[in-house]
C-alpha cells in the first residue's frame, strides 16, 4: 500500500505473514526533498495476533540501527529482546549479527560465543538451516573443509551477503551461483539490509561502468551473463568471455576497492530513478 502525505512524502507499507505465527511489517518513507537517495525504512515483526505499537518496537529499531553502523555487542537490557527464546526471528537475526561483530574482536569472551551458538540454533529451528541469513551465520565458525550447499536466494542483511562473498572467494568458490550473482549485481546502499535494483536499464548501466572501470573497454560486446561469480577451479577475479581483452596490470587491493567504489557512485543516479519509477 502506498500513499502521499501533504509535504510530498511517499509512504509505502507492506504486510507479510511468514510461517510460525508471525507477521512482518515493512515501511518505507521516501522524502523527495532529501539528498539521500535511500528511503527511510523500518521492519517490525510480532505475533500474528499482537497489537500494533508494542513496547519492543523502539528498542528493536535501535538495535537495527546499531547493526547498520556495525556497533558490536548486545547489552544486557537488550539480551531478552534479541536473544531470548520468545524473541522474533527478525530480532534473533539482528542479535546474532551483533554478537558476530563482537566475536570478530579479540576481547569477546566465551559467553558471547555460547550465546551466538544458541541463537543460531534457534534460527535454524524457526527459519530453517537453508535460509540464506541463517546459513551465513552458521558459516562463521564452520571448518574450511566443510562442504556447504550453494545459496540460491539473496539474504536479508548486507552483512550476510558480505560474508557469503568473502567465503566464496576464499574457501567455498561455488557458494554463490552465477544466476544469483547476476540477479543482485546492482546493489543499493540500505544498511543493514541487503538491497539491489532489478531494473534492466540500471543493470546495463552497471555493466557498462564495470567494463570501463575494470577492463577499460567501454562499448564492448561483453554481456551480463559473461560476467559471473567465480566457480570451482577458477580465478577469484572477474574475467570476460568472448572478445579478447588486452591484459591490464594487476591492481593492489586498495586500488580495486576504489575502482568498485567509483563504479557504485556512477551507477547510483540510475538506481535512484529506477527506485522512484
Amino acid at each position: 500500500m502506498q500513499y502521499l502525505l501533504n509535504d510530498g512524502t511517499r509512504v509505502s507499507q507492506a504486510l507479510i505473514a511468514p510461517a510460525g505465527g508471525w507477521r512482518l511489517e515493512a515501511y518505507l518513507l521516501d522524502r523527495e526533498q532529501d539528498d539521500d537517495p535511500a528511503p527511510a525504512r523500518s521492519l517490525l515483526m510480532r505475533r500474528i495476533n499482537a497489537q500494533w505499537g508494542g513496547a519492543d518496537d523502539l528498542p528493536l529499531q535501535k538495535a537495527i540501527i546499531a547493526l547498520g553502523a556495525e556497533r558490536p555487542g548486545v547489552s544486557e537490557p537488550l539480551a531478552d529482546l534479541l536473544l531470548g527464546p520468545d524473541a522474533s526471528p527478525l530480532a534473533h537475526l539482528v542479535g546474532a549479527h551483533l554478537l558476530l561483530l563482537s566475536l570478530r574482536r579479540d576481547d569477546a569472551g566465551s559467553q558471547t560465543r555460547a550465546r551466538f551458538d544458541t541463537v543460531v540454533g534457534n534460527l535454524q529451528a524457526s527459519l530453517g538451516a537453508n535460509h540464506p541469513d541463517v546459513a551465513t551465520l552458521a558459516l562463521a565458525f564452520a571448518a574450511e573443509s566443510q562442504a556447504v550447499a550453494p545459496v540460491t536466494t539473496p539474504p536479508m542483511f548486507e552483512r550476510s551477503w558480505r560474508i557469503l562473498a568473502e567465503t566464496s572467494l576464499t574457501t567455498q568458490p561455488s557458494l554463490i551461483p552465477s544466476a544469483l550473482y547476476l540477479r543482485v549485481g546492482a546493489t543499493m546502499p540500505l544498511p543493514p539490509y541487503f538491497a539491489w535494483c532489478s531494473a534492466e536499464d540500471v543493470r546495463k548501466a552497471r555493466l557498462e561502468a564495470m567494463k570501463e572501470t575494470l577492463f577499460a573497454r567501454p562499448g564492448s560486446s561483453l554481456t551480463p551473463e559473461a560476467m559471473v561469480a567465480p566457480t570451482a577451479g577458477s580465478s577469484s577475479e572477474l574475467k570476460p568471455r568472448g572478445a579478447p581483452v588486452k591484459r591490464q596490470p594487476k591492481l593492489a587491493w586498495s586500488q580495486k576497492e576504489e575502482n568498485l567504489r567509483r563504479t557504485s557512485v556512477r551507477v547510483g543516479p540510475g538506481i535512484r530513478r529506477a527506485h522512484r519509477g
